[in-house]
């Protein structure tokens, strides 16, 4: 039961007020009065504005006292009625209330409502429709008409319009979800579709709607919206098409993806993540303990530490190289890519990364140091000293033999320019030549004098060839160096010797010279002697002593010319001088010559069978100093 007070002024009896007043006036409702007949009437009291109602622990008096300050309030009475009073009243209230007042509130009410709902849907910028399922009618707002570019006069509100601005495509399918919708299959309807815009595109509208229904349960009305979502359609076509090519691009990059949201404490592993390492998607859980099974105990230490410099801000991404455990027990090598995502208030809330299956390039790798180790064995044992250098022949790789033949320890080699401390000056501008031809990805062989440490200098024989990386450009030259210095002293003394040589055959040619000359001119005075006497008319005698001086003289001469012709044989210039003879003849002097110097003592006859020799051309010369050879060889 509410409260209800008497109010009286000058002790006359005024209004009948209840304790929620201000409630009724705040709703638009007439302030309700009783006069002494008991009649309902309104009259105006401004007091009963003094508060927003009557409390039932403070007396009406000194509210309207504390609020107002009026002379008329001290002879305002205020007096609570007693319950048979009450319900007196209440009883006179509920009768006298007419329909127009009651018309009136609900009037005021529904406009005020409208109000708002109009507004909320220009805020929302929807278009609405309503559709009279028993009559067929259709009403389209203006908003509605306004979201497809046609004006309130352009469309017709009827049902044909809304077909007729339907795509094409999307007709049947709307038409069954609305069937659906009117069988009561669904709460609500919900359905996206497309309609006509008068500039000839199509926009996406998200089409909503709700059902009235008769006492019998059969629809007879259908209320709704349109919302125009196609911006955020085109946008969410984007995102996906995006989405795809983000897709692709890892599907291609054959890369697993991991994600961390550190604030909900959950990690993705993406399903390629996991066939990386063997394992079906549903086989390994999206958690931290399945990371941390995985990977190697000092490659998670490593990471851990990078993952709390990414946290603290001392990093902004890693990149790193880590072991993992394969299904099947072998090891995979992964590298590993994070960066870090932080909220606006720079917080990092997100880990995202990549991981790469390197595990062929890595064992690739190990093949190629252990191969490089057995030739770097190789080239040692051969005593092959190999020096690698740069683009600006600055030295960054040395041998253990190259640094045993120049006497400079690695320390001391790399980071040094090769040609400034290891060429002789005279070769420096050769070896430049050399470099440029190398940067051409030219290879050559050539020999140096090598400046050692000690000062002493070496002769090196040098293969070098250009040092190409994977995109075929010249990174620096590899040379390797053997001691050749043994070998070109041996031929500075073939060559001294050989001058030596050529020298002493000067001399002997001039020698030889003197003496065919300071011989042959009296031997051609005996000669002439000997001519002369064969030409008198001298006993037989004297005719034998003069054939064998003339015989000696020709030995003599042919011992000169065996001189000559040693000579002429050491300087490729021997000849021969044929001349027709017969044999018997040139065997005849040979045998009376020879046979004479053959000592008594030796039994030699010399003989020949002239049959066996028919007339040829010799040269008798030789043939004399062949018989002569002959002859000394004997025992």
């Amino acid at each position: 039961m509410i409260g209800l007070y008497e109010i009286g002024h000058s002790n006359n009896l005024v209004a009948i007020i209840s304790e929620n007043v201000f409630l009724y006036q705040r709703l638009g409702i007439e302030k309700y009065r009783l006069s002494l007949e008991g009649i309902l009437k309104t009259q105006e009291l401004d007091v009963l504005y003094a508060k927003c109602c009557v409390n039932e622990h403070i007396k009406l008096n000194k509210l309207i006292g504390d609020t107002v300050n009026n002379p008329m309030l001290e002879k305002i009475s205020v007096k609570k009625l007693t319950s048979a009073e009450e319900e007196l009243v209440n009883i006179g209230i509920l009768n006298a209330t007419t329909l127009e007042q009651q018309n009136n509130l609900i009037l005021h009410q529904t406009q005020k409502h409208a109000t708002r709902y109009e507004l909320a849907l220009k805020g929302m910028n929807d278009g609405i429709w309503d559709w009279d399922i028993l009559t067929n009618e259709v009403y389209y707002s203006l908003q509605w008409k306004n979201m497809l570019g046609f004006a309130d006069h352009e469309l017709e509100n009827n049902l044909q319009t809304w077909q007729k601005l339907m795509h094409p495509d999307d007709a049947e399918k709307t038409t069954t979800i609305v069937n659906s919708f009117l069988a009561k299959q669904a709460p609500y309807l919900y359905h996206v579709t497309r309609f006509l815009h008068k500039n000839g595109t199509y926009r996406t509208i998200v089409c909503r709607g709700y059902m009235e229904l008769d006492e019998g349960g059969t629809p007879v009305r259908m209320v709704g919206s349109h919302t125009d979502v196609t911006e955020f359609a085109l946008m969410e076509q984007k995102l996906q098409q995006q989405k795809e090519l983000f897709e692709l691009a890892v599907t291609a990059s054959n890369e697993g993806i991991w994600d961390w949201n550190l604030e909900k404490e959950k990690i993705y592993f993406s399903p390629r993540w996991k066939s990386m390492l063997g394992y079906n998607e549903d086989e390994l859980s999206n958690t931290l303990e399945t990371w941390e099974s995985l990977i190697f105990q000092d490659d998670y230490k490593a990471a851990l530490k990078l993952i709390e410099e990414l946290k603290s801000g001392m990093r902004e991404s890693f990149e790193t190289t880590q072991k993992f455990k394969h299904k099947l027990g072998h090891i995979v090598f992964v590298r590993s890519k994070a960066i870090k995502v932080c909220d606006k208030k720079g917080k990092v809330i997100r880990l995202v990364g990549s991981h790469s299956d390197i595990s062929d390039f890595v064992n690739s790798q190990n093949q190629l140091l252990v191969s490089e180790e057995r030739y770097r064995s190789i080239i040692e044992n051969m005593d092959l000293g190999m020096l690698h250098v740069d683009n600006n022949d600055v030295i960054v790789g040395v041998f253990n033999k190259f640094s045993e033949l120049t006497g400079y320890t690695k320390s001391e080699l790399l980071g040094k320019k090769a040609s400034n401390l290891l060429v002789s000056q005279e070769d420096v501008v050769s070896t430049n030549e050399i470099i440029k031809d190398r940067l051409k990805k030219q290879s050559s062989v050539y020999e140096r004098l090598l400046r050692c440490k000690d000062g002493t200098k070496k002769w090196v024989l040098i293969s070098g060839t250009p040092e190409i990386d994977k995109d075929g450009n010249v990174i620096g030259s590899i040379g390797i160096h053997l001691d050749i210095t043994e070998r070109k002293n041996t031929e500075m003394a073939l060559v001294k010797a050989k001058l030596l040589a050529e020298e002493n055959s000067k001399s002997r040619e001039k020698l030889l010279a003197k003496v065919s000359h300071e011989m042959r001119t009296p031997m051609q005075a005996f000669m002439g002697f000997i001519n002369y006497l064969d030409s008198k008319n001298l006993s037989s005698d004297i005719k034998a002593f003069s054939g064998e001086i003339k015989l000696a003289i020709e030995s003599l001469n042919s011992l000169v010319n065996d001189l000559l012709d040693m000579n002429t044989i050491h300087q490729g210039r021997l000849k021969l001088i044929p001349r027709p003879i017969k044999m018997h003849t040139a065997f005849d002097n040979l045998i009376n010559y020879y046979t004479r110097l053959i000592p008594k003592n030796k039994n030699i006859i010399l003989s020949y069978i002239v049959a066996w020799f028919p007339n040829i051309s010799i040269d008798p010369f030789r043939v004399q100093q062949i018989a002569g050879n002959l002859l000394k060889a004997m025992p």
